[in-house]
This record gives C-alpha cells, sequence and structure tokens, in this order.
C-alpha cells in the first residue's frame, strides 16, 4: 500500500462487500425488488464502496491498474446523484456478479 489510508480504504471496501453479499444471500431479487428497506441497505454499502475508492492514493492507483476504482467510484455517482432512475435489477446483477471477485482482489491488496 502507498499510505496508510490505502489500506483503511480497502478494508472498508472489502468489510462493505463482505456484507452486501451475506445480506444479499438472505433475500431473493423479488424481494429486492419491492423491499425499500432492503435497498437501501444495498445501495448504502455500495455508496461506501465508491467512496472508499475515491479515497485510494494516486500512488496506489498507479500500482495497481487493474483494479476496478473508476468503475466503484462510477457506481456511487450514479447511486447517489442519479437516485431517482436507479435500475434496481442492474443493481442486483452487480451485486450477485460483481462483488465476489472483487472481494478476492481485495483480499489479495490485504495481504
Amino acid at each position: 500500500m502507498s499510505f496508510p489510508r490505502d489500506l483503511d480504504s480497502i478494508e472498508d471496501i472489502a468489510r462493505s462487500i463482505q456484507f452486501v453479499m451475506e445480506y444479499a444471500d438472505s433475500i431473493t431479487e423479488d424481494i429486492f425488488s419491492v423491499d425499500h428497506a432492503a435497498q437501501n441497505v444495498i445501495i448504502r454499502e455500495l455508496t461506501v464502496i465508491g467512496e472508499a475508492a475515491r479515497r485510494l492514493s494516486k500512488p496506489f492507483l498507479a500500482n495497481n491498474p487493474g483494479f476496478p476504482i473508476a468503475d466503484m467510484i462510477a457506481l456511487r455517482n450514479a447511486l447517489v446523484h442519479d437516485y431517482d432512475d436507479i435500475r434496481l435489477p442492474w443493481v442486483w446483477a452487480t451485486v450477485k456478479q460483481d462483488l465476489a471477485p472483487l472481494l478476492a482482489s481485495c483480499r489479495l491488496l490485504l495481504e
């Protein structure tokens, strides 16, 4: 890691991913599509992931070009700024398809 805050940010990302994955495993997409509280829980944690990614240092970014920082930040921005146009099936697909590989990347960085 380049700076101590980088380690903290990667830990925050990993922690939020783990929480979202466990939470999503406890519900179905049908429940997610109608349960406002479940949507808020997952969307909040996804925004934390994007904020933590935004805090990563420039040296970290330069040394880890394959880490999808831009994607995490873009997701956060879409969820926060386009809150009235969130596509729930897209959010669910992101949770189910993209978070596990991202968690694996975080764990490698934390080793």
